[in-house]
Formats: structure tokens, C-alpha cells, sequence
């Protein structure tokens, strides 16, 4: 599977739950769903009230990545949690 020139890793914790999310670029990659994006597995009931994903599409995102352009590139993030949520975001 192709992976992405750049990758950003970021981890999100609230309590005992945790969720890490990549966001990339590539010269490859196109705006819609493609083969370097990849979708959360679905949930089990016990985290219901947690939630994090990034938004693409209909579909929900533990990866992301967006083609290499001159314009502005942004992601959209989804999270919900009961508890405060901590954001850490990758160091490479």
C-alpha cells in the first residue's frame, strides 16, 4: 500500500479512552476518499460516549490525507467525550 510523503500523528486520550489520528499529504492522493485514507472500525456500545474521528465525507477517519497543492489544506475533527480530552500532537 502507498503511504503518504508527510504524515502528522496525533493522539487524543479522555480517561481510560484514547484514539490516535493521522492527517498526511501527498502529491498522489485526490480530495475524495482514497486507498492512503483510513476509515475507524466500528464501535462497540461501551464507547458510545467517547468519540474522535476525522470528518471525511460520509465516512469517519483515523487517517486522512489530502493532495499536495498551492492552496490552503485544512481537516475537520470530530470529538466528543463526558471527560476533558487531551490533544497530543505527533513530534516528527
Amino acid at each position: 500500500m502507498a503511504e503518504p510523503t508527510a504524515i502528522l500523528a496525533i493522539n487524543l486520550s479522555a480517561g481510560e479512552c484514547q484514539q490516535d489520528l493521522e492527517i498526511g499529504l501527498d502529491s498522489s492522493a485526490r480530495n475524495s476518499f482514497e486507498s492512503m485514507d483510513r476509515p475507524i472500525p466500528l464501535s462497540r456500545p461501551i464507547e458510545m460516549g467517547h468519540q474522535a474521528y476525522l470528518i471525511g465525507g460520509p465516512y469517519r477517519l483515523r487517517r486522512d490525507v489530502h493532495p499536495i497543492s498551492g492552496q490552503e489544506i485544512s481537516w475537520q475533527m470530530r470529538v466528543s467525550s463526558p471527560y476533558p480530552v487531551q490533544l497530543t500532537i505527533g513530534s516528527q
